[in-house]
């Protein structure tokens, strides 16, 4: 089974159609926010059987210099965990 990353911003309508269909074709979900919305675009939760990761910044945009070190040191440590075979940028704002 394929096993992919989603990355975006926050977390909104389109990307939750974008997990629904990947889980549609039987691919295991991992989705990963980059930053904590200022407003919750989508009240749903992620869909079911995907696997929601704590935002890299519990922080919204827009970041400073040291929030993006933090961000990339623990994107690595989501790739190095997870092992996708695929990575997958959502929407981006």
């Amino acid at each position: 089974m394929t096993r992919l990353l989603y990355v975006s911003q926050g977390y909104c309508t389109h990307d939750r159609r974008f997990l629904e269909q990947f889980m549609a074709q039987e691919y295991q979900v991992w989705f990963l926010p980059c930053a904590v919305d200022r407003v919750r675009y989508e009240q749903r939760a992620v869909p079911e059987g995907v696997r929601g990761l704590p935002p890299l910044i519990a922080a919204p945009f827009p970041w400073g210099a040291r929030d993006w070190l933090r961000a990339l040191w623990r994107f690595g440590q989501r790739l190095r965990e997870i092992k996708p075979d695929l990575v997958q940028a959502g929407t981006v704002q």
